[in-house]
């Protein structure tokens, strides 16, 4: 699919799935660089939320290029926000919108994020099963 389906999750927050298959600097010269968005990734069968799309590209800085190397090829997990962003369209030169991700959330191996978060609970699970009414422990007197 294409990024459009991206749409409903504008602005939102989404878990991304996908395999890491091309790891690059945007800017050669910029490598020593610490804050500039330098380092390419590129995603290939990447699911986002249940909607599978062909490739997404992320933009990090350049702490991000030694870890992304060592992931190469592997299924990667992490949570992202969908940003818009305007690009040129190549035939009659107007500006279109279009959706990518913006990374919020560590790269980790998608094995290692199910195995971290296998035993964790959700707090309603832990919160006893409570059923009354505030206006039972307020009197109308006070």
């Amino acid at each position: 699919m294409t990024r459009s389906a991206l749409k409903p999750f504008k602005n939102k927050r989404v878990m991304v799935t996908g395999r890491i298959h091309r790891v690059l600097f945007k800017n050669y010269l910029d490598r020593h660089s610490t804050f500039k968005p330098n380092v390419r990734i590129l995603l290939k069968d990447v699911i986002v939320s249940g909607v599978s799309i062909d490739h997404l590209w992320l933009y990090e800085t350049n702490k991000y290029y030694a870890l992304a190397m060592e992931l190469i090829h592997q299924r990667v997990k992490f949570s992202a926000n969908v940003v818009p962003y305007y690009k040129i369209n190549r035939n009659n030169n107007l500006f279109v919108q279009d959706y990518g991700i913006k990374r919020k959330g560590n790269l980790v191996t998608e094995e290692a994020y199910i195995q971290n978060n296998q035993y964790q609970d959700k707090i309603y699970e832990k919160l006893p099963d409570i059923d009354f009414r505030l206006e039972d422990f307020y009197s109308k007197e006070n």
